[in-house]
């Protein structure tokens, strides 16, 4: 069996689906395979899969989309290398980029899941600079940003059968980060390359970025998280804040509402570090942007 498994989920996805994975096939190290999972794409991807021709190169075709969630899983499933990467339809691997993944994988066999720098492209072009220790990764779990990018990730087979973790397809768009979350509850050790390994990219045709409709999803994740983070605040107090902590796409909320928010979020700063992990520097100067930016918006509002 190869090292390194990469499973690549599709659905619709014959606009890109080529040059993505082209990018697997061309990587530097020799023992992996491609998994693509075809989602119940009907539109051409089918036939763009079918024509290629490679020893490293196989497919996983489904009845019906049920989901990247879904697709993963089927994935895990069908693959049984010590190592599973992540890939998305429509990024760019670059050449090294297992292979630099594997070496730091192996050189901390306590780690978990490991992710990458990535630059985006497409509309719009900047580097993705993400945390490369632990508890920086945990910390801003917390705020569903700036943790792992799920395209860069490469996983522990072993660590994750374990703890019997795995996609939930009910977190919907955010099973990515929940993923992540879930991870994190079971106190597995997470890094970041500091190498900038994936060119991803930004366009119309992907999946919805409105993460409103998924505000019950967050929240019922984050609370959880909150629960083990802050075990000294009540239930009550984790839910006047959690609003505050959702960085992209916040709910709208009364001035009061806010006002009552600020008051919790500051008695989070200073807790104690819990024991899934996370760097109390980092959660606190998260907290820290939080007020800030609620602060600054109350004074907008006059």
């Amino acid at each position: 069996m190869p090292a390194v498994t990469v499973l690549l989920p599709v659905f619709n996805g014959a606009e890109f689906i080529q040059e993505s994975v082209d990018s697997i096939l061309a990587q530097t190290l020799p023992d992996m395979e491609l998994l693509v999972i075809d989602d119940g794409s009907h539109d051409d991807t089918r036939d763009i899969l079918a024509r290629i021709d490679h020893p490293r190169f196989r497919t996983l075709l489904l009845a019906e989309n049920g989901g990247a969630a879904n697709a993963l899983n089927q994935g895990w499933q069908q693959s049984d290398s010590d190592f599973v990467a992540l890939m998305d339809a429509d990024d760019i691997a670059l050449p090294q980029r297992l292979e630099k993944q594997l070496q730091l994988m192996k050189s901390r066999p306590r780690v978990a899941a490991c992710g990458a720098q990535m630059r985006m492209f497409g509309s719009h072009y900047n580097r993705v600079i993400l945390p490369q220790q632990d508890g920086a990764i945990k910390a801003n779990l917390l705020a569903a940003v700036s943790n792992i990018a799920n395209p860069t990730a490469l996983i522990r087979r072993r660590t994750l059968d374990k703890l019997g973790v795995r996609w939930d397809p009910a977190m919907q768009g955010i099973f990515d980060w929940a993923f992540w979350c879930e991870l994190m509850l079971h106190k597995a050790e997470l890094a970041n390359h500091p190498d900038e390994l994936l060119r991803y990219r930004i366009h119309p045709q992907q999946q919805s970025r409105d993460q409103r409709p998924l505000r019950p999803l967050f929240m019922q994740t984050r609370l959880k998280l909150m629960a083990q983070l802050f075990p000294r605040l009540s239930e009550e107090q984790h839910r006047t804040a959690e609003p505050l902590l959702q960085w992209v796409n916040p709910p709208g909320m009364s001035i009061a509402a806010l006002q009552t928010g600020l008051t919790v979020l500051e008695q989070l700063l200073g807790q104690p570090a819990s024991a899934l992990g996370e760097s109390r520097a980092a959660r606190d100067a998260l907290i820290l942007r939080c007020i800030t930016r609620w602060q600054e918006a109350l004074e907008r509002a006059g």
